[in-house]
């Protein structure tokens, strides 16, 4: 199939290949509901929407609840995680659309012959032919409060970046006790093992004094708040200093 027929398929509001999302299965190449898949994505999105829970907030929940993800082809893992989640909540496909251009295949730059998946920011939604698992309403609530979530993120990082790094240090110096980093990046990009703050604080709908990302890995998203690394030595030669990054 070529990627005009693709496109094409889409306009149609019909299925444009490969494998059917979760939550839908595919018969004579149309979307169906999938019920013992669907239920799954509909508390995925109340949850999200209507509680303070955020991404592991949710993959905690289900986990409690024994609602475990049914293995697939294209999936062979039964339980749901951080990036399952978000790449649900992030797709209108439950809300009957049917999306084209999200990813795009890119050379990498400085590379011989290789290219990777890039997610794009904007691309061509239309009407699908499918029913939908949510309300379009409950897909704009979730689409609603990542986007507040991350808009936050950036302001947050442009006043960040203006403070001297005095202040920088300072400033987590006040609610950070310990951060404990791998000896080197992982394959993920990440270099933060765990976290441990002075106080309480509320993090995806629940109170806790630690993040442990050596447990389960962290979500893009995540990141987006929660630190990477940068050195600044003191006096004493001493590597301490952290910032966000986006």
């Amino acid at each position: 199939q070529t990627m005009e027929g693709r496109r094409q398929k889409a306009r149609e509001g019909k299925w444009n290949g490969g494998f059917a999302p979760y939550g839908y299965k595919l018969v004579d190449g149309e979307l169906q509901i999938a019920e013992d898949e669907a239920e799954a994505i509909r508390i995925i999105f109340d949850k999200f929407t209507h509680t303070n829970m955020g991404y592991t907030g949710v993959v905690k929940y289900l986990a409690q609840k024994g609602i475990s993800k049914k293995a697939r082809q294209n999936g062979h893992l039964t339980r749901f995680s951080v990036s399952t989640v978000k790449a649900i909540l992030d797709n209108p496909v439950y809300c009957g659309k049917i999306a084209y251009g999200r990813r795009k295949t890119e050379k990498i730059e400085g590379a011989r012959n290789e290219f990777h998946i890039v997610k794009q920011n904007e691309f061509s939604v239309y009407d699908g032919k499918h029913d939908a698992i949510i309300s379009e309403e409950e897909f704009e609530l979730a689409k609603k409060k990542r986007d507040n979530v991350y808009n936050y993120l950036i302001l947050f990082h442009d006043a960040y970046d203006q403070l001297p790094d005095i202040w920088k240090k300072k400033f987590f110096q006040s609610f950070i006790q310990e951060i404990q980093l791998y000896p080197e990046q992982q394959e993920n990009g990440q270099v933060l093992k765990s976290m441990k703050f002075k106080f309480p604080v509320f993090y995806n709908g629940q109170t806790i004094e630690e993040i442990r990302w050596d447990k389960e890995p962290v979500p893009v998203s995540h990141l987006a708040f929660f630190l990477s690394i940068y050195y600044h030595r003191d006096d004493a030669g001493i590597k301490h200093s952290v910032r966000c990054s986006i």
